[in-house]
């Protein structure tokens, strides 16, 4: 009942404010007339301009009143449209997250079976050499995948902790790189870095580790697994900048919006989840995620994240960001 009587109360103030205005202007413009106008002639001269100027007045009020209002009806039109995209980008990553979650739970599964068949491996002795190297290899593996198959688990049910630590950036990549060569869609690639040989910045080790599996084995993917893959850390003023390279065809521009996007994909048998952890995770340590071309000919995924030493409670605000992204 409310919302009708406000409008209707603001109607009959500004319709009594105009009758009363109009109504004076007539009273005083009369009396004048009457009062000064030396002939009858004269009086129907200044009774026409007075009937102009009342008319002139009344059509800067309406154009005024109806520009306003058209600028207010535009501007409400803009809002409900940007809250509708939210509102249905925030449904396909709550989406993104129940599915992220019940992946995690299930691949946990596999893995207990994985990690009981490496442990029979190791008691084999005539594991020697490069076959032992490649037990390693493996345990790592599948000790990162747990780790991150807890995490998405815990963020599901009590929501990220916010474990930050300073760490070396440099050397935190090339240990992912080492776990990277591994896999078959960089296998056949050539993999290199490129950067400053420290750079030591608050991070969550894990995630970041996650941010460069994802870039590097979509730059593999993009290459066919057998092109060039470049990746770069250096200290840009007040940022830590990382960047993955690829020679591939590179990603058109009128997809490097929606390519952030849950379950968007170009790939035959993609998940469309890898871009949106990336871009989660570096939102996470305060930073943003930027495509572009290439000097190497394909695209370019640049992260930039602060090197502030910040406390953990300033992450508070951030964690939030990441939930909403995923759950």
């Amino acid at each position: 009942m409310s919302k009708v009587t406000k409008p209707l109360r603001y109607g009959v103030i500004l319709a009594g404010v105009y009758f009363f205005l109009a109504g004076l202007y007539v009273s005083l413009s009369t009396h004048l007339v009457s009062e000064y106008a030396p002939s009858l002639e004269a009086i129907r001269y200044f009774e026409l301009i007075k009937g102009f100027g009342f008319v002139f007045f009344t059509a800067i009020l309406l154009f005024w009143l109806s520009y306003s209002l058209f600028c207010r009806i535009e501007n409400d039109g803009q809002r409900l449209l940007k809250q509708k995209e939210v509102l249905a980008e925030a449904g396909r990553r709550a989406t993104a997250g129940v599915f992220a979650s019940s992946v995690a739970h299930d691949s946990s599964n596999v893995l207990v079976s994985l990690r009981f068949c490496l442990e029979l491996l190791e008691r084999n002795q005539a594991l020697v050499g490069a076959n032992h190297e490649l037990v390693e290899t493996m345990k790592k593996a599948i000790n990162e995948l747990s780790g991150l198959n807890r995490r998405l688990l815990d963020s599901s049910q009590q929501g990220l902790s916010g474990d930050f630590e300073e760490r070396d950036l440099v050397k935190e990549i090339k240990g992912t790189l080492a776990l990277a060569r591994a896999n078959l869609r960089v296998k056949h690639c050539d993999l290199s870095f490129q950067g400053d040989d420290t750079l030591v910045l608050m991070m969550n080790p894990l995630l970041v580790s996650e941010m460069v599996l994802n870039l590097v084995l979509n730059a593999g993917d993009a290459t066919q697994g057998s092109g060039r893959v470049i990746v770069k850390a250096e200290r840009r003023g007040e940022y830590a900048c990382l960047e993955v390279h690829d020679n591939g065809p590179g990603i058109p521009q009128e997809e490097r919006e929606r390519i952030f996007d849950a379950f968007f994909t170009t790939k035959e048998g993609g998940s469309g989840l890898g871009l949106l952890t990336v871009k989660a995770c570096a939102e996470l340590h305060g930073g943003q995620l930027q495509v572009s071309n290439s000097p190497i000919g394909g695209a370019c995924f640049t992260i930039w994240i602060p090197l502030d030493a910040v406390e953990k409670s300033k992450w508070t605000h951030v964690v939030s960001t990441m939930q909403s992204l995923f759950f």
